[in-house]
């Protein structure tokens, strides 16, 4: 049995502040049509039997006129078959507790089911998720008894969020039953910068509610109500036009009837189901469950901090959060007097006490609707205060959340004072704007003559958050006339910097409408594509724009180093490929640095120009100094070669030198000396060739050869060559 509902509401009044219990979500009954295919305050099957009645009693048949249509009933929800028919071994199965959604025994089920009892990993998450379960499965149960719904959906937002509220998927869903931003639209659940209600337990349970009864509405079979809540509906009406048939089970056996995901829902959710009312079957009845969820709920005035809340009931912070996981600022709307706030069970009368000490420490802050166009600097300098401390206030981490119309918190302002702040940060402007130049922003329009007659033309700057659609209905134009005159692509989004022309009437009041237009003066138009806009553009930046012209065969890249330029960045300017060699005489387009100080892109181009010349510098130093480092080496082997010459001119010269000293003193000892010298060598060379024709008439017949002279003898010759050397030539053929 089913637990009964826990999470209850205070009654009567909590000190002097009466609680109401949380509102329904207001759906919205025209859109509902969409998904239950009929409106919501009639019986679907009964409209199309009297429509079809009404057809056969004029065509006269009156025997038909009791069609079984009007008495109708509504089918039993039975299993199909028994699990033993499909695998005798599974018989073990056929008494069990079946659930109050029809059961088909598919292979798909049952191989859920053996893995959620018989795998570890099955184990623990089904573990897990009865263990959770407890805590939400009250109000749930509760909830689709109202509905006259089948209790087991709950096991719907078991395998959509394993209850866990804050569970996001790639598609963008979210809560605990994964509700859609355009399905929450549908059902009622607000969602902005401060509260998301598809993560409210109550609200996002009572939408789902009427969710499940259109779907069924829209089928009237629960497995094609359970495959459309993953698919879409709109999508399982295409599946079942395309294979004509509305039966679950055949879609599963076609191709790309149904997506992967949708043909595994249903038998995932059978299982869990069936496990879930047989717990001891399947071994989880010693499961330790947590606490249900009970709250009071307590009415606060808009923009209360949940830990003045929570100091007030005396609970921590976190517990209030877990309690109200649609607040996803840690503060109620400041757009909403009185919120109902919940806390935990038997605090509501601490909190009545409590809550006034408290509450003065919020007093200093007051609620702010953010205007279209208007930058979040431009708020925080009106209000005294710093852009980082209003992103911390209003806890502000990507600006795109926020869009025209937004409420944001800020600091509490006299009107004067709030004059005086606005008057200074526009004088701050002012002084910045001289510093940059004081120059118009740039906006390329598809025709800057363009006029419409009977109608005013603004200027609208895009700021993060807006989207084509919001700022149509700001200035109460078609989303297409802005997407017509500003040339823009109707399924993009708009980014910040864009300008956007608009043609509004002459009695349009942007004050009125909370609209931050631009002033015509500050506003310098071009034709988008034009020349004026391309150099006007790049002049902005640092650059100009001009036209070279290829002295002969050049490459993109030689090119492009002369101005700091890559390749691909003459390739992308000039729509041609990085590997283009022009001819001679060829012209392209390239950009000039002229001030490196004006964007990003020039800095970069200069100091890539800076580098290139650099480089050309320093190849150039090295050349003259390799040039010079070679002179200096030739002089040098110049200067050796010389010496070398010189140093054999005066070796020669000393040569020369003792030759005419030894001529003049041999004139001088006289010729006798010469002829003593010369007879006596004369007798020696006598004496020994007598000697050598001794001894080679010793030597046998057998060796004659010539033996080599002993060291004295050469030693002895040796001299004897240096002393002829020394005298002069006429003593030498003398002798």
């Amino acid at each position: 049995m089913v637990a009964p509902l826990v999470a209850t509401l205070v009654s009567g009044a909590v000190g002097a502040r009466a609680q109401t219990p949380t509102n329904s979500p207001k759906a919205d009954d025209r859109k509902r049509i969409w998904v239950r295919g009929c409106p919501v305050d009639s019986d679907c099957k009964r409209q199309a039997a009297g429509q079809m009645r009404e057809f056969e009693v004029k065509l006269g048949r009156e025997s038909l006129r009791r069609s079984p249509w009007l008495k109708s009933t509504r089918a039993r929800l039975t299993a199909t078959s028994k699990p033993s028919s499909v695998d005798p071994k599974l018989a073990w199965l056929d008494n069990i507790n079946k659930p109050d959604l029809p059961i088909r025994w598919t292979p798909e089920l049952l191989a859920y089911l053996d893995f959620y009892k018989n795998t570890r990993r099955g184990r623990n998450i089904m573990g897990h998720w009865l263990t959770i379960q407890n805590r939400y499965e009250a109000m749930i149960v509760s909830t689709l008894r109202k509905a006259k719904l089948p209790e087991d959906l709950l096991y719907i937002c078991m395998i959509e969020s394993s209850y866990n509220p804050h569970t996001y998927s790639r598609a963008g869903a979210s809560g605990l039953w994964q509700f859609m931003p355009s399905g929450a639209r549908i059902y009622g659940l607000q969602r902005n910068h401060w509260i998301d209600e598809r993560k409210d337990q109550l609200k996002s349970t009572k939408a789902v509610m009427m969710y499940f009864a259109d779907l069924y509405h829209r089928f009237r079979n629960w497995h094609l109500a359970m495959a459309a809540y993953n698919q879409g509906y709109n999508g399982m009406l295409r599946s079942i036009a395309k294979y004509n048939t509305n039966d679950y089970w055949q879609l599963l056996r076609y191709e790309n009837a149904l997506p992967r995901d949708t043909a595994l829902y249903v038998p995932k959710a059978l299982a869990a189901a069936i496990i879930g009312r047989n717990r001891k079957l399947f071994g989880f009845d010693t499961l330790k469950l947590q606490t249900p969820l009970t709250w009071d709920e307590v009415m606060v005035p808009k923009s209360t901090a949940l830990t003045t809340v929570a100091k007030a009931a005396g609970v921590s912070v976190k517990l209030v959060r877990q309690l109200n996981p649609q607040l996803l600022r840690g503060r109620t709307p400041p757009g909403v007097r009185n919120y109902s706030v919940r806390i935990p069970r038997g605090s509501g009368t601490r909190f009545s006490r409590y809550y006034d000490q408290y509450r003065s420490e919020w007093d200093r802050y007051v609620e702010y609707k953010v205007s279209h166009g208007e930058r979040l600097a431009d708020i925080a300098a009106s209000h005294g205060t710093s852009l980082r401390r209003l992103k911390r206030l209003n806890h502000i981490k990507h600006r795109a959340l926020l869009g025209g119309g937004s409420i944001l918190l800020v600091p509490r302002v006299t009107a004067a004072m709030k004059r005086v702040y606005t008057d200074r940060a526009k004088r701050r402007r002012r002084r910045n704007k001289r510093r940059a130049g004081n120059e118009a922003v740039l906006v390329a329009v598809p025709d800057k003559h363009l006029e419409m007659p009977g109608k005013r033309r603004v200027f609208y700057r895009v700021v993060k958050g807006d989207s084509l659609r919001g700022v149509a209905r700001a200035f109460r134009v078609l989303p297409t006339q802005l997407v017509v005159w500003n040339k823009l692509n109707a399924k993009g989004h708009l980014y910040p910097r864009m300008v956007l022309q608009v043609y509004v009437d002459p009695s349009f009041s942007l004050r009125r409408a909370r609209i931050k237009a631009m002033e015509r003066d500050q506003v310098m138009l071009v034709t988008r594509g034009s020349a004026e806009h391309l150099h006007m553009a790049e002049l902005r930046n640092g650059r100009q724009r001009m036209v070279y012209r290829a002295r002969g065969r050049e490459s993109f890249k030689r090119i492009g180093k002369k101005f700091g330029l890559t390749a691909r960045d003459l390739a992308r300017i000039n729509r041609r490929k990085p590997s283009t060699v022009l001819r001679a005489g060829d012209e392209i387009i390239v950009y000039r640095v002229v001030d490196g100080t004006r964007s990003r892109r020039a800095t970069r181009q200069a100091r890539r120009l800076r580098r290139h010349k650099d480089q050309i510098a320093r190849k150039r130093a090295a050349r003259r100094a390799a040039k010079r480092a070679a002179e200096r080496a030739e002089r040098r082997r110049a200067e050796r070669a010389a010496a070398k010459r010189e140093a054999k001119r005066a070796k020669r010269r000393r040569a020369r030198r003792r030759t005419r000293k030894a001529r003049v003193a041999e004139r001088k000892r006289g010729t006798s000396a010469a002829r003593k010298r010369g007879t006596a060598s004369s007798r020696k060379r006598t004496a020994s060739s007598r000697k050598r024709t001794a001894s080679s008439r010793k030597r046998s017949a057998t060796d004659r050869k010539r033996a080599k002279p002993t060291k004295r003898q050469a030693r002895t010759k040796k001299r004897q060559r240096k002393r002829r050397r020394r005298l002069p030539t006429s003593i030498r053929r003398r002798r």
